[in-house]
């Protein structure tokens, strides 16, 4: 048995939007020194995604009582530092503009990865 659920109050709520919002805040300032435009639109937006968070997190009350008390989300943090490589390579191996160097973009060569053939 895992034991009693908490009672979620709007106390529990407002604990944890807090908590959403500080961790989101982090998160804007720390993108915003590589994209400014980027970190300004999440700290703008930061209110309102923190409180859509808690709606969706007071379904289940252990996980709304993990993020109040804070540990979970710097698990979360260092989930997203580990994969900000992987997540900074793909985007820019896909988003890459194509078109060539006028185009400031990476020269586009289909032949560059073939079709597999065993």
């Amino acid at each position: 048995m895992r034991g009693e659920v908490p009672r979620v109050t709007k106390k529990h709520r407002d604990d944890a939007k807090e908590e959403l919002e500080t961790f989101l805040n982090v998160f804007a300032l720390a993108w915003g020194l590589q994209a400014p435009p980027c970190g300004d639109a999440l700290e703008q937006a930061t209110p309102e995604i923190a409180e859509k968070l808690v709606k969706i997190l007071a379904r289940n009350p252990r996980w709304l009582m993990k993020v109040r008390e804070g540990g979970i989300l710097a698990d979360i943090l260092s989930l997203c530092m580990t994969l900000r490589p992987v997540v900074m390579t793909a985007w820019g191996h896909y988003s890459a503009p194509r078109g060539g160097d006028e185009a400031g973009g990476v020269p586009f060569n289909p032949d560059q990865f073939p079709p597999y053939q065993p």
